[in-house]
């Protein structure tokens, strides 16, 4: 019989250092089990507009009892959101999208799905994981061999995001599922908080905290510290028994 493990969240945004406006959203739907960043696309006219679309559609989404039925539902609803930002471009003329990061929970297994460049990572013990691989360019050229990964920083389209919500017709999530063990950390966020700081940074700075509600106010205050050029937002999910 599946463990059924209790999941709690906390998390902070904010504009940051530079920009006017705030073009993240999240949501925290702890006791139905669902958590989404969405990141409004920086240059993109609407970006918050695209953003709040996704986290009013999640809001408004029917809860699923079952695990599979809760992904097809996210699915479906975040397809839908594409759908209808795509025919607002169009009639604008104009491009309106969002990255988009999210868990689902139920039983002993979560479910990470995203389509962008925000993140999901997992701190295990003392080791963290990048969960989510991200859509853009670095990637890109780096699986394709055309250089490294340092190189391709360097590449004047390197921060291009190749897949998001309402940045194609044919659009589609990506998944990973997790079985949960006792103590496991999620971490949410949008890539204000990655072009601040590194991964040993946002672990060492994670594991200092004294509990895992802390995680998101250190995080922000940290890369605020640092330029904290981009709006940021994260959103830390603990598996407790």
């Amino acid at each position: 019989m599946a463990k059924a493990w209790l999941l709690a969240s906390e998390y902070r945004t904010d504009t940051g250092n530079v920009r006017r406006h705030n073009e993240d959203a999240c949501i925290t739907r702890d006791p139905d089990g669902i958590w989404v960043v969405a990141d409004g696309m920086g240059g993109h006219h609407a970006g918050d507009v695209a953003s709040k679309s996704i986290v009013d559609a999640i809001r408004d989404m029917h809860n699923e009892i079952e695990l599979p039925k809760l992904v097809d539902a996210v699915e479906t609803t975040i397809t839908q959101v594409n759908n209808d930002l795509m025919d607002m471009a169009r009639a604008k003329r104009t491009t309106i999208g969002s990255t988009v990061v999210g868990m689902v929970h139920r039983g002993d297994h979560v479910v990470c799905f995203w389509a962008g460049d925000s993140r999901c990572y997992r701190i295990r013990g003392r080791k963290m994981e990048q969960i989510t691989q991200d859509h853009d360019m670095i990637q890109d050229l780096v699986e394709s061999g055309v250089c490294t990964e340092e190189e391709a920083r360097k590449h004047p389209q390197a921060e291009r995001v190749t897949r998001a919500v309402g940045g194609s017709d044919d659009f589609y999530l990506d998944l990973e599922v997790y079985e949960l063990q006792r103590k496991d950390v999620f971490i949410l966020c949008s890539d204000g908080l990655y072009k601040e700081l590194n991964d040993d940074e946002i672990l060492e700075i994670s594991k200092a905290c004294k509990d895992a509600r802390e995680i998101p106010d250190a995080l922000v205050q940290a890369a605020l510290a640092r330029r904290g050029r981009d709006n940021v937002t994260v959103v830390a999910i603990e598996a407790m028994t």
